[in-house]
C-alpha cells in the first residue's frame, strides 16, 4: 500500500510503535505528550499531530498531541480576529507563541489583509511560522533561515486541503 501512495505522491501512515502492556502504553503516551515531542525520523521542528491507535481487537482511537491542540485553540482565536479585531477571553493566549500569533493576527487585521487571507488554520498557520509577519520576530521560525521543514508544517492536512472548499465563514 506505501507504494501505491507514494506513487500517487500522497502521505500514509507507518505503524509507529507496538506495545505491549498497560505500562509500556503509560510510558509511551506520556513520552508523545510533551511540549515539543518530535516524533523520530522527521526534520528538525517537523511536528506531528498525534496518533491513530488500534488495539489487538481492531478498536481505533485517536491520540492528539499538544501541536495539534495548540492549533486547535488558535483557530478559534483566529475567528475571533476576523470578527471583530481582539479577543475577549485572552486564556488561550498563555504562551508567548500564541501572543505572536495574535499579535500578526491583529496587524493583518487592523491593515485590512486579513479579509483577503485564507481562513482555514492550516493556511494562516503556515503563512504565520514562514515568517510572513513583517517588523522584528518575523515569525516562528525566524531563527531557522534555512526554510527546511517548512514546507511540511501541514504535511498531515495536505489531503484536507485538498478537499477544502471553501471552509466556514467567519462572519
Amino acid at each position: 500500500m506505501c507504494a501505491v501512495a507514494e506513487s500517487f505522491g500522497l502521505a500514509h501512515e507507518e505503524k509507529a510503535r507496538e506495545i505491549q502492556n498497560w505500562q509500556e502504553f503509560f510510558d509511551w503516551r506520556y513520552e508523545v505528550m510533551e511540549e515539543g515531542y518530535a516524533y523520530p525520523g522527521r526534520r528538525a521542528g517537523e511536528q506531528i499531530e498525534g496518533f491513530v491507535i488500534e488495539d489487538s481487537g481492531g478498536y481505533m482511537t485517536k491520540l492528539k498531541l499538544p501541536y495539534y491542540n495548540f492549533w486547535k485553540r488558535m483557530r478559534t482565536v483566529a475567528r475571533e480576529v476576523a470578527k471583530k479585531g481582539s479577543v475577549s477571553n485572552t486564556a488561550a493566549l498563555a504562551t508567548a507563541e500564541a501572543n505572536e500569533f495574535y499579535g500578526w493576527l491583529r496587524g493583518k487585521y487592523d491593515s485590512g489583509e486579513l479579509k483577503g487571507m485564507p481562513k482555514d488554520i492550516c493556511s494562516l498557520r503556515r503563512m504565520f511560522l514562514d515568517g510572513s509577519m513583517q517588523g522584528p520576530g518575523s515569525g516562528k521560525d525566524a531563527e531557522n533561515d534555512s526554510g527546511e521543514g517548512k514546507e511540511n508544517v501541514c504535511a498531515q492536512d495536505k489531503e484536507q486541503e485538498r478537499n477544502y472548499r471553501g471552509g466556514q465563514a467567519w462572519n
